[in-house]
């Protein structure tokens, strides 16, 4: 049998074709090959650098000098490039530029001899197959009660499934660091971490904070749709936010019908009322009840940092509850309670400041020179000074010893002929010019400052709940002395002794220090011309007339009626006191000191007495103490007054005499 050859099996133009294609795929190949070879070869060139705080452009020059490899890129982005410091010995090219790169968004390409820098290309995360997770449970409330609908979801996702009529849960997910969220109207919302459990119970609390939906009137929670009284509610978290050391400051402009009104001359003295004044001198404050109980402390005795809601019942529907005792008004406050979980530590502070009062604001006062007309309007048409009267009726009629202005003083020496009318203007012209406000400013009044600081401590477990808090605040007032300091202790304590019987037991004590020099700033503020001055330019006191609080007054005047320097001279030169007020002096002159003390204590028992049956008991002791400390000097203008004014009319200087004895007064 005859073999075929290679050239008999084709046509002769079909195999001219096979062989042109064959070489054309030889040519390639070759091509390819060399191709590769010079890539990997500019890769493998090595070099040499040791630059310090050099550009990259000044590197890729190096590198070109030494290898012959060109490179591309983009001029703008490889200047962005910070400055950089590169020393390296026999390294080849591809391992020194991925080393300049490795903290940059660009990377290299070898392309023959040309080096191509690009963006980076973003890694891909990769998809790991994760197991599936199964979790079940039953959800319950603090009495045990099993909770239909709670919504289970995995945090951050879609996934989630409800609680059945038995409260019972399965749900499935995939990620092993999943949080679970347990969510009921009304309750506290629950993150619990899966750490690979099946089995998950979970115990919802209730959530007093949502009190658009419940309301707490002190005995009983209604919901708001069953509430048929006015009630405003204010919530922990709006409390907190206004950071104020007192409720009252708190509540203020909170509760419409809530009026609080503050006394100027008292810093920090306020009085509460509902729905207007209701007696004109009965009381009427408003019942105050705390955790169920009626109290008769003070609100600035509560810790406002725990404080869970306040409740104001404003009608009189709330006399169904207390009867008359409600009359003005209840506020109902629920304190903070403990969790259950592990303890838990908070600790907040607050610092307030404020400017010094604007008392020309608060005092709205005439001028100067207007007060300068008004008094010499005042004066009349033949004003007298006190030494005319007493030279011209030797009795001395007892209503002309009190003092008297200087524009008045000024224009009884006129009619007295003493000095003219022209020097009388000039005297009035240089009283017009002068205010004393600036001085009144400086010297009687400060920048407040006050400190808050909370700390308080909670946790608990299936029987037994407790929250423990420490608060206190440091203020000083707005008036040169005045300071205080409070401290307030609390704690809360829920035990359930078994499934029947719970108790309550609640104690606060608050304990207050509060000083001031109680100078009568009514007197600062009303009774001395804006004209006199309290201090002279060389810092020293300067005596101030007061004037007579009265149309009329006495011989010896009264306290802070004042009394003419006439008069005050002469009860000297008999050896008694000098009577003239010193405003400077009197800050230190004196001094007023009160502590208080109050201890509350409550105790509440739950019980199921039987089946359908439930029983309430509740218990509360309160006592409160306070002691107060005035202390006037020997030479204060209280004493001075009080000696000079009691002093028999025939004293010559026994001081054994004088009916209110030498020395400073302290009650």
């Amino acid at each position: 049998m005859k073999k075929n050859d290679f050239p008999s099996l084709f046509p002769r133009g079909r195999r001219l074709k096979i062989l042109m294609t064959m070489k054309m795929i030889v040519f390639l190949t070759l091509v390819l090959s060399f191709t590769a070879s010079a890539s990997i070869y500019s890769q493998n060139q090595r070099v040499n650098l040791d630059f310090q705080e050099v550009s990259v452009l000044e590197v890729f020059n190096e590198i070109k000098a030494q290898t012959g490899l060109r490179f591309i890129y983009n001029e703008d982005k490889i200047e962005e490039l910070a400055k950089i410091n590169f020393d390296v010995t026999d390294m080849r090219v591809d391992e020194a530029l991925e080393e300049i790169f490795k903290d940059t968004n660009l990377e290299c390409q070898f392309h023959d001899d040309v080096i191509m820098i690009l963006d980076r290309k973003p890694e891909l995360p990769i998809i790991e197959q994760q197991e599936k997770k199964q979790v079940k449970g039953i959800v319950t409330d603090e009495d045990g009660n099993t909770l239909p609908g709670v919504s289970v979801v995995v945090k951050g996702t879609t996934i989630g499934v409800s609680t059945n009529i038995d409260g019972e849960y399965t749900i499935n997910f995939k990620n092993g660091n999943a949080v679970l969220l347990y969510s009921f109207v009304g309750m506290l919302a629950q993150e619990i971490v899966y750490s690979g459990q099946a089995t998950q119970n979970v115990t919802l609390q209730l959530d007093s904070e949502n009190l658009e939906e419940v309301i707490v009137t002190g005995y009983q929670k209604v919901s708001v749709e069953r509430s048929t009284g006015s009630v405003v509610t204010v919530k922990a978290r709006d409390v907190e936010k206004k950071g104020q050391s007192n409720l009252l400051n708190t509540l203020e402009g909170m509760v419409a019908g809530l009026g609080i009104s503050s006394n100027p001359g008292e810093e920090g003295s306020k009085k509460i009322n509902i729905r207007g004044t209701s007696t004109i001198n009965g009381n009427s404050s408003p019942l105050i009840i705390i955790d169920g109980f009626a109290v008769e402390t003070d609100l600035s005795t509560i810790n406002p940092y725990e404080i869970e809601s306040v409740n104001v019942l404003k009608d009189a529907a709330s006399a169904s509850i207390y009867g008359a005792r409600s009359a003005n008004g209840v506020i109902v406050i629920t304190t903070k309670r403990g969790k259950k979980g592990k303890s838990k530590v908070n600790y907040t502070n607050n610092f307030t400041f404020k400017q010094k009062p604007d008392l020309a604001y608060r005092m709205n006062r005439a001028s100067s020179s207007d007060l300068v007309d008004i008094q010499k309007f005042g004066a009349g048409s033949n004003p007298h000074s006190y030494q005319y009267r007493i030279d011209n009726d030797p009795t001395r009629s007892r209503g002309s010893a009190y003092a008297r202005n200087l524009v008045y003083e000024t224009m009884a020496q006129v009619n007295e002929g003493i000095i003219s009318q022209e020097q009388a203007d000039v005297k009035l012209n240089a009283l017009r010019s002068i205010d004393n406000l600036s001085q009144m400013e400086d010297i009687f009044t400060q920048k407040a400052f006050e400190s808050q600081h909370n700390l308080s401590v909670s946790g608990g477990s299936e029987k037994n709940n407790y929250r423990v808090s420490l608060n206190y605040t440091g203020r000083k007032g707005s008036w040169v002395g005045d300071k205080s300091e409070r401290i307030v202790f609390d704690v809360m304590n829920n035990l359930k002794l078994n499934d029947k019987v719970r108790v309550d037991i609640g104690a606060n004590i608050s304990m207050n220090d509060n000083k001031s020099i109680p100078f009568n700033k009514n007197v600062l503020l009303n009774q001395v011309s804006s004209y006199e001055l309290f201090k002279d330019e060389n810092g020293n006191p300067l005596p101030v007339r007061i004037g007579s609080m009265g149309s009329g007054g006495t011989d010896n005047a009264g306290l802070y009626g004042g009394k003419d320097p006439v008069e005050t001279q002469r009860l000297i030169d008999m050896g008694l006191l000098d009577e003239n007020y010193y405003p400077v002096n009197e800050i230190n002159n004196y001094s007023n000191k009160t502590k208080g003390f109050i201890a509350r204590i409550q105790a509440r028992l739950y019980a199921d007495l039987f089946k359908g049956v439930k029983g309430t008991f509740g218990f509360q002791y309160e006592r409160g103490a306070s002691k107060n400390t005035y202390y006037a000097a020997a030479d204060s203008y209280k004493m001075s007054s009080l000696i000079n004014n009691a002093a028999p009319n025939d004293y010559a200087g026994d001081n054994n005499t004088l009916n209110v004895p030498l020395g400073a007064r302290k009650t």
